[in-house]
């Protein structure tokens, strides 16, 4: 239920710790390269805007601060689109409604924080 409950907030924080190898909380342009290769690993869509995207976002420091990279994400939900395909397909299998699920993440919100 974790995964599925996630808003655009929590899902960026997600992904953003799996690829902050070093856990100084930011992300180098090769961190965000990585991130945005597997996230597109399907080859349908590369991920070639969303790579652009995260590259203006890094500007001349060449790295995101988890705050700027959660903000770009709720900004801008497709550069990390295929997770959230997959929490859709997620929930579609377990067969709830969206409503249950928005309640859910709002009750989630209420119980520890947007921070999480």
């Amino acid at each position: 239920w974790n995964y599925a409950s996630y808003d655009p907030r929590l899902m960026a924080k997600y992904i953003f710790n799996i690829f902050d190898i070093d856990k100084q909380g930011k992300l180098s342009f090769e961190e965000c390269d990585a991130l945005i290769r597997l996230v597109y690993f399907d080859g349908k869509d590369n991920g070639s805007d969303a790579l652009m995207t995260v590259k203006e976002k890094c500007g001349k420091s060449n790295e995101l601060k988890l705050e700027a990279f959660i903000d770009m994400v709720v900004a801008n939900n497709s550069i990390i689109q295929p997770a959230f395909d997959v929490q859709s397909r997620i929930i579609e299998r377990i067969g709830c409604s969206d409503t249950l699920w928005k309640n859910l993440r709002k009750k989630r919100l209420v119980k520890f924080g947007p921070n999480e």
